[in-house]
């Protein structure tokens, strides 16, 4: 009885642990451009064989398409989320579409800035995408991050150090 249970328990485990595969890793930074304009940067590295969709492809088909949302109350968004990388667009049999997915090291970036420079900001960053390879889409996945921007205050005369002289 015991040899079953230890027998029952191992299978249940791998089949818990093996639905957690991660084939993407992501960072998230704040790039300032100059003149209160800023790039918030998420960078994915995927796994060689496994690839994400792009953000740009059509939902409806079934496919979950990248999605970036930046987000403040403090800040400005410029244009839209843009993404780099290699790209592939070929029809899949499974969506009867064709959809582009992204492989290797892909950056998107969305421009902003801010409403307040002197008074900084937490900005948040949303980030959702399916992971998919040959022969299986993984669940979608979606990720938090958040970066602090310092307010650029400025110096007045009552903020100035008082110098002292010597008589």
């Amino acid at each position: 009885m015991k040899k079953f249970l230890l027998l029952l328990f191992a299978i249940v485990s791998q089949v818990f642990f093996a639905q957690i595969e991660k084939h993407v890793k992501l960072n998230y930074d704040i790039k300032s451009t100059g003149d209160n304009l800023y790039e918030a940067i998420i960078t994915a590295k995927i796994d060689n064989g496994w690839h994400i969709y792009s953000k740009d492809i059509n939902p409806e088909v079934g496919a979950i398409p990248t999605e970036i949302k930046i987000s403040s109350k403090e800040i400005e968004l410029i244009g839209k989320a843009t993404e780099t990388g290699k790209k592939e667009t070929s029809f899949s049999e499974a969506f009867g579409a064709d959809l582009t997915v992204l492989s290797g090291t892909v950056v998107f970036k969305q421009k902003f800035k801010l409403k307040n420079p002197e008074k900084g900001s937490n900005v948040a960053a949303e980030f959702t995408y399916q992971t998919v390879n040959d022969r299986v889409c993984l669940a979608p996945e979606t990720l938090e991050f958040e970066k602090k921007i310092e307010g650029s205050s400025l110096t007045t005369e009552a903020e100035t150090p008082e110098t002292l002289t010597k008589d």
